[in-house]
């Protein structure tokens, strides 16, 4: 997964976690790729991304997001994916998940829920401000 591939979103500090994603997710394909288990890799960016979703929804459900509940179920759909591709005894499985599969749903989730969500926390900061 390319960085360039991640949408932009207008907050840095979520633009850094989603690069920190790209990268892990980037370090497990490596490890599949070169035929070696990428299990090692795999447990670090499931263990990111629920730290990443459970600070997520902690956010959304105390700022009452619109969506916030599909927000949520997406992270699942997400999660699922890192789960299957651990559990996969076949390496092309594996990499089918990791180069397309996960990438694909990761930037759909961020182009769809975490924009929506970033844009609606600046303007709820600005009516407030």
């Amino acid at each position: 997964m390319e960085y360039n591939e991640c949408p932009v979103l207008d907050s840095e500090a979520v633009n850094r976690e989603h690069d920190e994603l790209v990268r892990l997710v980037n370090q497990a394909e490596y490890e599949a790729f070169m035929g070696r288990p990428a299990r090692r890799q795999l447990l670090q960016l499931q263990h990111y991304m629920q730290q990443h979703f459970q600070q997520e929804n902690s956010a959304l459900t105390a700022l009452s997001l619109p969506l916030a509940e599909q927000h949520q179920s997406d992270h699942q759909r997400l999660l699922a994916l890192v789960e299957r591709a651990y559990n996969s005894g076949d390496l092309d499985e594996m990499l089918e998940i990791l180069t397309d599969q996960l990438p694909d749903a990761i930037v759909q989730h961020i182009d769809r829920f975490d924009r929506q969500a970033v844009n609606w926390l600046k303007r709820h900061q600005h009516s407030a401000a």
